[in-house]
C-alpha cells in the first residue's frame, strides 16, 4: 500500500531575511562562524516565531514578530492567527 507523502511548503521560512507580507527584518544576530555548520549554514538567527503543538510534537506554523501573520509550515499558505502577537 503506498503511503501518501506529506506536502511540504516550498518557502523554508527560516531562511527568508525579511517578511513576505510586512518586509520586516528577520535577521538577528549573526552566528559564529565555526558554529554555523550546526545550524545548516546559516550565517545569522533567525526572528521568525515557529509555533509548536506538544501533541503532535512539531512546528505547525512561522509566524512574523512584527505583523503577525501565520504561515502553515507545510503548505506556506497564510492561516489565521494561532496566537496573538
Amino acid at each position: 500500500m503506498a503511503t501518501k507523502q506529506k506536502e511540504h511548503s516550498p518557502i523554508d521560512f527560516t531562511r527568508l531575511e525579511s517578511c513576505p507580507k510586512c518586509e520586516a527584518n528577520w535577521q538577528d544576530k549573526p552566528i559564529p562562524e565555526d558554529s554555523q555548520e550546526v545550524y545548516g549554514g546559516a550565517k545569522w538567527f533567525s526572528r521568525v516565531q515557529g509555533i509548536y503543538d506538544r501533541d503532535r510534537d512539531c512546528t505547525i506554523a512561522w509566524r512574523c514578530p512584527d505583523c503577525g501573520t501565520t504561515w502553515d509550515r507545510d503548505t506556506g499558505k497564510i492561516i489565521p492567527p494561532l496566537i496573538q502577537p
